[in-house]
Formats: structure tokens, C-alpha cells, sequence
């Protein structure tokens, strides 16, 4: 009898995995499912995919962060809809009831050389869609996370 193989895990790839909703409610089947390298959009009163309605939408972004230094990070999250973050399962922004354009901050500690889960959502009920996600450090200055820190 030969010994059962053992399967060759799937290696990290840039970006998140995105899932976009025909709902608010990032319930059912996602419509599209792609890699986005970075969380940096501005859909204005557009869809961001021709199978979603530019209104009514949510996205989950899911993956892992990996951070250059061992510090504490100061996460940001900019846009004009319902938004929430959660890095290594610590809750750090919950604005989903929001619509306005604004921007929200929280900070949390980080190892070098971790990868930290990450999950990222946001939700456009009607109106003008954007979302951004930035980080900043006592040793980097602030901005959007690149690609090569967001692994899937």
C-alpha cells in the first residue's frame, strides 16, 4: 500500500482576498471575488464591478498583515460609507452605521516578522462610495498599506 500524499499547501499572495455583496449586509454568496492589492478606492456614484448596483454594496477584505517593525501601529480608515477593522481578532474600527466622509484612527501594538490576520469592511448604502486603509508608525510615516504588507 503506498502512503497517502500529502498536499502542498497554497502559497501566500499579494493583496486581499475581496468579496464583493449585492447587499449591505456581507450575507449570501459574494457577486465577485477577486485579489485587491491594496484598500485605496474611490468608486465616487460609480459600481465598483459592472455586476454590482453603484449603491447597495459591501465588500469583506480578508488576508494577512505583515508589519516591517515591532511597534505600535496607528490604523486609519478613510470614506463615505459603513466601515470596520480587525487585525489579529482585536476589533480596532466599528463604524458601519456611519454614511458621512470621514476619517477614524486606533492604534495597536505589532511584532516584526508576524503575520497578523486582517479583516477590513466597508458597506455603501447610497451616495458616494470610497474607502482607504493607512498605517502609520513611529518609524514609517502614514500611508495607504502597500501590497507588499497585505499577503492572502
Amino acid at each position: 500500500m503506498s502512503p497517502t500524499p500529502t498536499p502542498t499547501p497554497k502559497p501566500l499572495t499579494g493583496g486581499l482576498k475581496a468579496e464583493y455583496f449585492e447587499n449591505v449586509t456581507l450575507n449570501g454568496t459574494a457577486s465577485v471575488i477577486r485579489a485587491d492589492n491594496i484598500i485605496d478606492f474611490d468608486w465616487g456614484q460609480n459600481s465598483p464591478d459592472q455586476k454590482l448596483n453603484a449603491d447597495g454594496f459591501s465588500v469583506r477584505w480578508k488576508g494577512f498583515l505583515v508589519p516591517l517593525y515591532r511597534e505600535r501601529y496607528t490604523f486609519c480608515m478613510a470614506g463615505s460609507g459603513g466601515m470596520r477593522l480587525v487585525v489579529d481578532g482585536d476589533e480596532v474600527i466599528d463604524e458601519w452605521d456611519t454614511e458621512n466622509q470621514r476619517e477614524e484612527c486606533d492604534d495597536i501594538s505589532l511584532r516584526s516578522g508576524g503575520n497578523f490576520d486582517i479583516q477590513v469592511e466597508f458597506v455603501d448604502r447610497d451616495g458616494l462610495a470610497s474607502v482607504k486603509l493607512y498605517w502609520e508608525s513611529s518609524s514609517q510615516s502614514k500611508q495607504i498599506i502597500p501590497a507588499s504588507a497585505l499577503v492572502q
